[in-house]
């Protein structure tokens, strides 16, 4: 019998730790793991969290190593609502990444606590800054 999707998300939560906004806010003053916004170049140029790197979830796996070379970095990937990087959390852990981690609830979440969203002052063109 084929997997449904709520049995995939459930096994992908069985390896992939899940993070609250709380503690992603209260380690952006330490600095030191790079967050990833999967969602769409849309979503992202209209507001994301601080210091935050856009690669969409189609192209988490071939941009990825790019962007962050060293695979024990520890990163945090973020989309709406938890489910897109949940998902895109598990492909990079099969990539060989080995401190990640899926921000749940996403940037509902985020706004939930009241916590501030940044824009960008011009759109991303180009894959250069985003993809």
């Amino acid at each position: 019998m084929a997997m449904t999707a709520r049995d995939l998300l459930a096994a992908v939560r069985q390896v992939v730790p899940e993070v609250g906004a709380e503690s992603v806010h209260a380690r952006l003053a330490c600095g030191g793991h790079v967050l990833i916004d999967v969602r769409e170049r849309a979503e992202y140029e209209a507001g994301h969290l601080p210091g935050a790197i856009h690669i969409s979830k189609s192209y988490i796996e071939v941009l990825l190593e790019e962007r962050v070379p060293d695979r024990q970095t520890p990163i945090t990937l973020y989309c709406a609502g938890g489910t897109r990087s949940l998902l895109a959390a598990e492909s990079v852990m099969r990539l060989g990444y080995s401190n990640v981690e899926s921000m749940v609830d996403g940037v509902g979440g985020w706004k939930a606590h009241g916590y501030e969203l940044v824009r960008e002052e011009a759109p991303l063109l180009g894959l250069a800054r985003s993809a």
